[in-house]
């Protein structure tokens, strides 16, 4: 009887079709031989982070010990701030390459690269900064911080990258992007900055109103360069007034995502009244310019609602709402429903008054709602603080015995709702200080929906008896407290504790018209997928700020 072998061609390419990363950690462990599947695997799924000189020195020794099969799988690099010691500046001298570079020369793949500059220009920057110019197969470049050698990098990129995010305040208009990225023009898709400016001053004017120039000259915004090739922009802090004119000149093709962040009301020297009514103005005097359609916006209410978009909108995430600002955002979706939201929503008195109207109604099919519990800028002798510390759950969400509250009532005018995921997120700090501490917490709140305390399965039932189109109901509820702590030499210190992050998903099973319909659970997998290919999912702000 002839001895069975293992067919590993096939592992290899089983393989490819795991994406799941703790899926292919699991895949490693079987045997030896799986083990360098799973390895040149895991090369391809993540970029390979490089923060200091140790992590290169091991990533190259790793790298080179079979940098035949291995280098050809690495696809992304992130190089952290940092200088290389000087005896390996002395060895490029000699002819030597660092090892930094090798890795860059010596892997044909290279699609992404995140470099963070360090302070000043060194050398040894400089020679990596050439490596990664030098590459064919970029495609996207993120750079952080600034030097001498960032701007040398972006006139010497020699690939057609289709992503650029610039995460630094040295670029903040339109004008310095005309230094470097008109060449990058013809293949640029996608464009993040940190900061971005369009406008200046306190007074509106039209773009097509603009004061010629010196001698008969174009206006200074005409003569800026186009980018006709960029489908996607962000602006993480957008400086001035949001003016579409100008946008919609710079990026006439877009249709994917805008994301604008927040309208900052401190820094915003023009009413917001103003601004909407300049953008409505824009958009109906030259509809030839106007955005066709965008796949989706993000940013917070008051930003959505100066934009008065009129084009269609696949899917609007917005931030950082509250119950002082959820008006614009409902005037907004008024005006424009979307047929997808996700909505933040911190928790204040009338948060949810008035928000979802039969105007909105109508196309919306999914929704995110992430509510908020936190008193991070809450305090005590502020307003709404007594109402912070007496929030019971069953005056804010449903509960199986307690159908008429506040959300179901809210949710009742979404007719064509099929897919739903609520949120309910704590961060909250010890209150402290008796006079100037954080805002006391509720506890009895707290202890309703945290963890497996809450009622999941009745309040998905109330979900679904008051919005009868639902057919997938999430749930979750996720947490965690804040306390300072004293560090060394006096510093003190933020510390999180007490976590929890438990989730619930449904669908809801139809029999018959004579019988009530059924929830029946799913799988978390099940799930995690249903919630990513539905877009049922939170921005990164949220992420970062809320999770």
């Amino acid at each position: 009887m002839l001895d069975a072998k293992l067919n590993t061609d096939v592992f290899a390419v089983v393989s490819e079709f795991l994406t799941d990363y703790a899926d292919v950690l699991s895949f490693s462990l079987v045997c030896s031989t799986l083990n360098r599947i799973a390895t040149r695997r895991l090369l391809s799924m993540r970029p390979v982070s490089l923060k200091g000189d140790l992590s290169v020195q091991k990533f190259h020794t790793f790298l080179f010990a079979d940098a035949v099969t291995r280098a050809p799988r690495v696809r992304a690099l992130r190089i952290g701030g940092f200088k290389l010691p000087p005896w390996k500046i002395a060895n490029e001298a000699e002819g030597s390459p660092s090892p930094l570079v090798d890795i860059l020369n010596s892997c044909p793949n290279l699609e992404h690269i995140a470099m963070c500059f360090a302070d000043g220009s060194t050398d040894d920057e400089s020679s990596v900064v050439a490596a990664i110019a030098a590459l064919k197969t970029l495609r996207s470049l993120e750079v952080s911080d600034w030097s001498e050698n960032t701007l040398d990098l972006l006139h010497g990129i020699s690939s057609p990258i289709r992503k650029l995010a610039i995460h630094s305040g040295a670029i903040r208009s339109p004008d310095a992007l005309d230094e470097f990225l008109p060449r990058l023009a013809p293949s640029l898709e996608d464009l993040e900055l940190m900061y971005f400016r369009v406008h200046w001053g306190s007074t509106l004017v039209a773009l097509d109103a603009e004061a010629p120039g010196p001698d008969g000259h174009p206006p200074p915004f005409r003569a800026l360069a186009q980018y006709p090739a960029v489908r996607s922009f962000s602006a993480i802090i957008l400086i001035g007034a949001p003016l579409l004119d100008r946008l919609q000149h710079l990026f006439p093709a877009l249709d994917g995502t805008l994301s604008l962040g927040d309208f900052d009301t401190q820094i915003n020297r023009c009413p917001r009244d103003a601004i909407r009514a300049a953008n409505r103005r824009a958009q109906d005097a030259a509809p030839g310019h106007a955005w066709k359609k965008l796949d989706r916006v993000i940013c917070d209410a008051q930003m959505l609602y100066v934009l008065a978009l009129r084009c269609p909108v696949r899917l609007v995430m917005i931030d950082k709402c509250s119950a002082g600002t959820v008006r614009y955002a409902a005037d907004a979706l008024r005006e424009n429903p979307v047929p997808r939201l996700k909505l933040t929503l911190k928790y204040g008195r009338g948060m949810l008054d008035g928000v979802f109207t039969p105007d909105m109604a109508g196309p919306l099919s999914h929704f995110t709602l992430c509510l908020v519990y936190g008193n991070k800028k809450l305090h005590k002798r502020d307003a709404g603080a007594g109402d912070f510390g007496q929030l019971r759950w069953d005056r804010l969400l449903p509960s199986f015995s307690t159908p008429q509250r506040a959300l179901l009532s809210a949710l009742r005018p979404l007719r064509n709702l099929t897919h739903l995921r609520v949120l309910i997120c704590c961060e909250l700090h010890r209150p402290g200080d008796p006079i100037w501490g954080k805002a006391a917490y509720s506890e009895k709140f707290v202890d309703a929906v945290r963890g497996p305390a809450f009622d999941f399965a009745g309040t998905a039932a109330a979900l679904v008896r008051a919005v009868p189109s639902l057919q997938y109901v999430f749930l979750t509820t996720c947490g965690r407290f804040i306390e300072r702590v004293e560090g060394g030499e006096g510093a003190r210190t933020w510390r999180s504790y007490d976590r929890w992050d438990v989730s619930r998903a449904w669908r809801v099973a139809v029999r018959d018209a004579k019988r009530p319909r059924r929830l029946v659970r799913l799988h978390s997998d099940v799930a995690d997928t249903i919630i990513r290919n539905e877009e049922l999912v939170l921005s990164e702000t949220d992420k970062v700020g809320v999770l």
